[in-house]
């Protein structure tokens, strides 16, 4: 949990974002940190997760992976969009 936290702080550091101020903004005044912070690692040790991949085209090796992901028995939701650009000729 502290890498993410870590990595989170740096990202709004480079962004010049208050970070402790996003946070809030995100969670709510009367929501924990603490709470949250335990949820989301518990999120993760079991497996909880979801996953997006975006791209222009979904290559057929990445389309198997998440076929294969997505079985109903596992707790992770794995997504493929694609989205293709049009260009008017």
């Amino acid at each position: 949990m502290q890498e993410i936290r870590s990595r989170y702080e740096g990202t709004c550091g480079q962004r010049n974002i208050n970070a402790e101020e996003r946070l809030t903004e995100f969670l709510g005044t009367g929501a924990g940190r603490e709470d949250f912070g335990q949820r989301v690692k518990t999120s993760l040790q079991v497996g909880r997760i979801r996953l997006i991949f975006v791209a222009d085209e979904i290559p057929s090796g990445l389309r198997r992976i998440v076929e294969f992901r997505n079985d109903p028995m596992n707790l992770a939701e794995v997504l493929a969009i694609e989205i293709r650009q049009h260009i008017k000729g």
